[in-house]
């Protein structure tokens, strides 16, 4: 019924309008820009090849440039089709059902396309917006406190969290609810990962350095060129310098840019949704400050983090586990003779074949076959100059100056090549 065409907030994707549907009811209406898709496409392309470039020739240490590039590339497919993000809101309005203390906004399928979004409109100030907040006679320390609870319930209970939680995708009601807005990236963790987090997290802090290396090998942090004595002693160290401030004296920015310079530091590699958490969490940290200067993220998290070694360590979650894991036995017990009957009857039939793979001799073959392919270059270039040098003493053929014209054709740019082959060998201190 009504559209206005001013929009409420605009991106590099889309905009986001106001508009009254036909029965009264109030939306926002998100449209995407037309041709951003291959805009997007190729951006994405040119990132790539220039994170292959950067890895290929610098050390870049923990963060692995291309699974950054491709992690952001698949986040910004499905920001580009709306109904992912509608499938978001769906998601966090189950996780989040009966909670009063957040509003998801419904989205409305009928007039929702891959480049189209209408969801409800609600009624709300950016969470940093003190002066909003003021006028509504809402405390900010509250708000700072909801938001950050809000946010480890989503990473810690559900395994899920919104990926970019600035505050233009957060807004505050009048009631002093939270809105979660653009939903477009979303971060995944499995559970394992999240209590692995939380238990490293707990063995820094507990001085445990053995548990610290288990912790890290357990995530998959730590690889076989990695030196673990050296790791735990700069992590021991950065926990030396917090050994004994109270839990509210530990900031999350600084942890996690001292952990990542440790990471860095020792070329440890950290998968990219783990950057996204760090990222996010970070923003929340820096929201949560400018609500409240005392506010600090480490100490919401310690119930969570209790609660979840907890959780995991419940008899009840111990015997489901167990329980999963006589299942998979017994799946693989059921499968074992057909695979068996089938290695013994590829290698009755000799169809049995072992590859075998040295990581060790890659360097050599690389070498031999450069030697190889320079001899190769070599001795065709020897050829064509004594092929050049009997030409010209037959004698033979039209010549210039009295040598035969078809010797100096394929004598000069002979030894012009044989020159070049000569410098770029020397260049790269090979004789």
């Amino acid at each position: 019924a009504e559209f206005d065409s001013k929009p409420l907030a605009s991106a590099s994707i889309g905009q986001v309008h106001r508009a009254v549907l036909g029965d009264g009811t109030q939306v926002v209406v998100k449209v995407q820009r037309p041709g951003v898709a291959n805009q997007v496409r190729t951006d994405l392309e040119i990132l790539s090849y220039l994170a292959k470039v950067v890895e290929a020739r610098v050390a870049v240490g923990s963060i692995s440039l291309t699974s950054i590039v491709d992690e952001f590339a698949r986040s910004l497919g499905r920001e580009l089709d709306f109904r992912n993000e509608g499938y978001q809101f769906d998601r966090f309005r189950a996780i989040f059902s009966g909670d009063p203390r957040v509003v998801i906004p419904e989205v409305q399928w009928s007039l929702t396309t891959n480049r189209i979004l209408t969801s409800q409109y609600v009624e709300g100030v950016k969470i940093d917006d003190l002066t909003g907040l003021a006028r509504w006679g809402l405390n900010p320390q509250e708000i700072a406190r909801t938001g950050a609870e809000l946010f480890l319930e989503q990473v810690m209970v559900h395994g899920v969290f919104h990926g970019d939680p600035h505050p233009g995708n957060l807004l505050v009601t009048p009631q002093g609810q939270v809105v979660m807005l653009d939903l477009g990236m979303v971060g995944r963790l499995d559970e394992d990962t999240v209590v692995g987090l939380a238990q490293l997290f707990t063995a820094i802090l507990q001085r445990r350095p053995k548990a610290v290396v288990r912790q890290m090998e357990r995530l998959g942090f730590l690889t076989g060129s990695v030196d673990r004595t050296r790791i735990v002693a700069d992590i021991m160290d950065v926990v030396d310098r917090h050994y004994g401030q109270p839990i509210s004296r530990l900031h999350a920015d600084v942890i996690i840019h001292e952990g990542l310079e440790i990471a860095n530091r020792h070329r440890v590699r950290l998968p990219s949704n783990l950057i996204l958490l760090a990222k996010a969490l970070l923003t929340v940290e820096g929201i949560g400050k400018r609500l409240d200067p005392g506010f600090n993220v480490v100490t919401f998290s310690q119930p969570f983090t209790k609660e979840l070694v907890r959780r995991r360590l419940s008899p009840k979650r111990i015997a489901r586990g167990g329980l999963e894991n006589l299942q998979e036995i017994g799946e693989l017990l059921q499968e074992l003779p057909a695979r068996l009957d089938q290695t013994l009857t590829s290698l009755d039939e000799g169809r049995l074949k072992v590859g075998v793979e040295n990581l060790g001799l890659r360097p050599t073959l690389k070498h031999m076959d450069l030697m190889a392919n320079r001899v190769a270059v070599a001795l065709v270039m020897c050829g064509l100059i004594i092929g050049s040098a009997v030409i010209i003493h037959s004698g033979r053929g039209p010549e210039w100056l009295g040598i035969p014209l078809l010797g100096i054709v394929c004598l000069i740019p002979t030894i012009a090549a044989t020159l070049v082959f000569l410098v770029l060998l020397l260049r790269a201190g090979r004789i």
